[in-house]
């Protein structure tokens, strides 16, 4: 199971941009970024003020969408 599919699964928010992956960070989601041994930055939601997790690469529908077939 990916990162994502497990973020999916556990219905944890998040949010998107390209192929990167955001989540709140959280102790949870830290300890997710971990298991899947996958980097991650944080930055600062510019309209919450909260901090999230940037994981570069971890988006799958973004691959999904971009097989050629």
């Amino acid at each position: 199971m990916t990162l994502y599919e497990e973020i999916v699964a556990l219905g944890i928010e998040h949010d998107s941009h390209a192929s990167d992956l955001y989540l709140p960070a959280n102790e949870q989601t830290r300890e997710l970024v971990r298991k899947h041994g996958v980097s991650a930055s944080q930055f600062i939601d510019q309209i919450t003020h909260t901090i999230w997790l940037d994981v570069p690469f971890s988006y799958d529908p973004f691959y999904n969408k971009s097989v050629v077939k």
